[in-house]
Parts: C-alpha cells; sequence; structure tokens
C-alpha cells in the first residue's frame, strides 16, 4: 500500500461506486491483489484521488476475435437450454408479433 500525499484527497471504497467506478467489493479486490494502490486508515481502504482512473480500466483485458466468439457462443447455448420449448402455434404468433407491416 502506498502513502497518502497530503495534497490528494483519499477516496474510500464505497465513494467512487457514487460515480460509477465498480463496486467496492471488487476494489478491494483489485487492491488485494496489487492492481491499486490503496492506503489503510482505520478500518477503511482509502484510494488516492490520482489512482481513480485506473478504476476505470477494466481488470481482465477484454477478449477480442475467435476466443470472444466462442464465449458469447457458450453463453448462447447456456441460455438457449434452459429456455423452455415453444409451440408451433407460439412461433407462428412470435412471428407475426416480430413483421414489420
Amino acid at each position: 500500500m502506498s502513502v497518502v500525499s497530503s495534497l490528494e484527497r483519499p477516496y474510500g471504497v464505497h465513494e467512487p461506486q457514487d460515480a460509477n467506478y465498480g463496486h467496492p467489493n471488487a476494489m478491494r479486490e483489485r487492491v488485494a491483489g496489487g492492481e491499486i494502490p490503496a492506503v489503510r486508515v482505520e478500518d477503511e481502504l482509502k484510494i488516492r484521488e490520482s489512482d481513480l482512473p485506473l478504476l476505470a480500466e477494466p481488470a481482465h483485458p477484454p477478449r477480442t476475435g475467435a476466443m470472444a466468439r466462442r464465449d458469447l457462443q457458450a453463453l448462447a447455448a447456456r441460455m438457449v437450454a434452459d429456455w423452455p420449448r415453444v409451440p408451433e402455434a407460439g412461433k407462428i404468433e412470435i412471428g407475426r408479433l416480430l413483421s414489420v407491416t
């Protein structure tokens, strides 16, 4: 953990959440993993203002290309496997509702 400069405002892990930087538990995990520097003040972790942009970066880089397609296909297969079967009359009704008039 790093030292907080007297010129920078330290933020508790709940404050950046209000600015959509992520859930406090995710911030704690990233601090514990060494991805984001922080200091402990009494019982609370504090993150320097200059380190807030690190919270905006994804913890894991997004997957691209073939790996992303495989992940998406696997997710779609899991979702569809849990869907109930649609009877033929239901398919016709869905087609009618989706058709452009």
